[in-house]
Parts: structure tokens; C-alpha cells; sequence
């Protein structure tokens, strides 16, 4: 396999991977409608910031196992909730 070869597979995997991120994000938004819901529902408030923290800390400890920049997950995770967040709304 010549290096242009490796570099096209190396790629397409990125490509792939991707498209499952939208996905999952996809889902996660879904779930997020369905939660705002069901608070609504039951005059629960919408805002958890005691929920936030523990999903940033969830994330944070599955980012040391998988050996990845704490910040970048961090940053991630807080753009996600911040999205969540005005969905929400």
C-alpha cells in the first residue's frame, strides 16, 4: 500500500467517524427535547446545573481513560450543553 493509499484509508476512517459524531449528537438532541418534555410536564426546572457538572466530570474521567486533552473534552462537552441548553428554551 503506497503512502497516499494510507493516507486516503486514514481518511475515509476520519470521514466516518464523522458522520457518526453528527449522529450521536443527533440522538443526544433528541434525547435533550425529550427530557425538556417531560420537566415541563412535571414543573420540573429546566436548568440542572448539579446535572452539568456531573456530565462534565463523566466526561473528563472517559477522556483520562482514553488518553485524550482534557480541555478539548471539556470545551466540547460545554458547547454541547450550551446547545442543549437553548434547545431547551
Amino acid at each position: 500500500m503506497t503512502t497516499s493509499e494510507k493516507i486516503e484509508r486514514s481518511r475515509n476512517e476520519l470521514d466516518r467517524l464523522t458522520d457518526e459524531f453528527v449522529k450521536l449528537i443527533s440522538r443526544r438532541d433528541k434525547l435533550v427535547t425529550q427530557i425538556c418534555k417531560e420537566k415541563k410536564r412535571l414543573g420540573l426546572p429546566i436548568l440542572d446545573l448539579e446535572r452539568e457538572k456531573e456530565v462534565i466530570e463523566r466526561a473528563e474521567k472517559a477522556a483520562l481513560r482514553e488518553g485524550i486533552d482534557l480541555g478539548l473534552v471539556k470545551e466540547l462537552l460545554e458547547l454541547i450543553i450550551e446547545h442543549s441548553k437553548r434547545v431547551q428554551r
